[in-house]
């Protein structure tokens, strides 16, 4: 049961949220961005994450601040950033990290450092939105809070435009877990099916860690896909699968960013929980192994192979789905205008 602190509205004018550290995770805090957007229309807003959220929220024009909290920071250099914070003097504070900062912050309204009950398999998502209702705010009606800027938007149209009228498919094959990484040579196959039965163009994103599983997959494929592995920033990855019209990516990062675009997105997944981690777009579908141990959420597989059970996801399975979904949006003249 979650306890509801009375608040007084009219005396919120400064608010900090507290997101987390990786981009998938931040991705799926940004709904409570959304929330408090709308419920206190004349706060300001602070948020405190990872750097890789940095580019996320920076882009909103209701974030104020966008304050970095860096692991293993020296305890000096923490102690500052807690003074920083309790200068800000905030009056409500949200710690999606249940940590004790919104009290050392000196927030009127706060958090507290436990977690309200949930069950064990609610997605992450409304998991955090959970949070805001012991200040009597329902998560209900919250969305996604990703945004591209008019240049992002730019550089992704002037892509597009060279694609004269070809339907638009997005692959990431990268993940950060090995476990959680469906092989470069599947996606490859995938991708000629997509180019070759519905003459898709192909573009690939991934970051610097992901390089070398992107150059195998183009090493693999028999026909050529337009290669975005470090091209592009959050926006544009936002942009580009918001004009999708199927995204197919591992259980990672811009699996949540297509969600926030409301693409047509094929989620391949292993080891993890599809109901905790999984789509939420209006199109979605995810392939994952028929396994009874799974979704185990383990980092390294007990019953030994090195590549867990994401091996047992076929081809097949996943270009089944994938032109499901891209008939789907056909017939509903698809989601998006481009």
């Amino acid at each position: 049961m979650i306890m509801e602190k009375m608040i007084d509205r009219t005396k919120i004018r400064s608010i900090l949220l507290v997101s987390l550290a990786n981009l998938g995770d931040i991705v799926l805090t940004t709904p409570v961005l959304d929330k408090l957007i709308f419920e206190f229309p004349g706060a300001a807003i602070d948020v405190m994450c990872g750097p890789a959220g940095e580019e996320v929220f920076a882009k909103n024009p209701r974030v104020r601040e966008v304050i970095i909290n860096r692991k293993h920071l020296p305890i000096a250099e923490r102690m500052k950033l807690t003074a920083y914070l309790r200068r800000k003097k905030y009056d409500m504070a949200i710690d999606l990290k249940n940590t004790a900062l919104p009290f050392l912050a000196g927030a009127r309204y706060r958090t507290g450092i436990f977690k309200p009950k949930m069950p064990s398999r609610t997605h992450k998502m409304d998991e955090h939105l959970v949070a805001l209702q012991c200040f009597g705010i329902s998560g209900a009606g919250a969305s996604f809070c990703v945004t591209a800027s008019a240049d992002d938007k730019r550089l992704v149209d002037a892509m597009l435009s060279a694609c004269k009228g070809k339907k638009v498919a997005v692959i990431s094959p990268g993940s950060k877990s090995h476990l959680k990484r469906w092989s470069a040579e599947k996606f490859a196959e995938l991708s000629d099916l997509l180019i070759k039965e519905h003459g898709c163009e192909v573009f690939v994103i991934g970051d610097a860690a992901d390089k070398e599983v992107v150059k195998r997959m183009k090493t693999f494929a028999r026909y050529p896909v337009q290669d975005l592995c470090c091209g592009t920033n959050i926006g544009m990855v936002y942009e580009l699968m918001r004009q999708a019209d199927i995204v197919v990516t591992n259980d990672s990062a811009p699996l949540h960013i297509a969600s926030a675009a409301n693409a047509p997105v094929v989620a391949i997944f292993g080891p993890s929980d599809e109901k905790k981690y999984g789509p939420v777009s209006e199109s979605c579908a995810v392939v994952a192994p028929d396994r009874s141990c799974r979704p185990c959420c383990n980092a390294l597989c007990k019953k030994g192979p090195a590549e867990g059970c994401i091996p047992d996801v076929t081809v097949e399975d996943v270009y089944k789905t994938a032109k499901e979904l891209l008939g789907r949006a056909c017939g509903e003249n698809n989601h998006k205008n481009r």
